[in-house]
């Protein structure tokens, strides 16, 4: 991707990037730049804390809304601050929301993702292997 940022890992505490950096708690993420987002929970995202990305130019083509694990959502009056500002919004657990991103922006979409960590994080059997490769490296490595 470039210069592009993508988000290749999530976990409990954050996202790992493409360019190796590791992202602690939510963020809010674009193509080039990402930011800390003070956001704890979807229940804390309001219209002041994505104030944000309406003030931004040029203009996004889509707003991803990251809010955690499956059956967590936005309040109404979050989603009639993006409708009343015309912001084309996407809501969806982090996982796809991350997924979402990172195809919109391969696309070279003016895309955001406001990405809160889940709670509880998948794991798939290249996760498992990798883990299972360092134990024993780690093995290996002891005196």
């Amino acid at each position: 991707m470039g210069d592009m940022i993508s988000v290749d890992g999530i976990s409990q505490y954050g996202f790992h990037l493409n360019s190796g950096v590791v992202v602690l708690g939510p963020m809010a993420v674009f193509p080039r730049t990402v930011l800390g987002w003070n956001v704890p929970s979807a229940p804390h995202i309001t219209p002041a804390s994505l104030a944000l990305f309406a003030i931004l130019e040029p203009r996004l083509d889509c707003l991803v809304i990251g809010t955690g694990d499956r059956g967590t959502t936005v309040s109404k009056e979050v989603i009639a601050f993006l409708r009343q500002k015309k912001i084309s919004f996407e809501i969806l657990p982090t996982e796809q929301a991350a997924a979402t991103f990172n195809f919109m922006n391969l696309e070279r979409r003016c895309v955001a993702g406001a990405l809160i960590p889940p709670v509880d994080v998948r794991l798939v059997d290249r996760d498992y292997e990798q883990h299972q490769k360092s134990q024993r490296q780690a093995l290996l490595e002891e005196p």
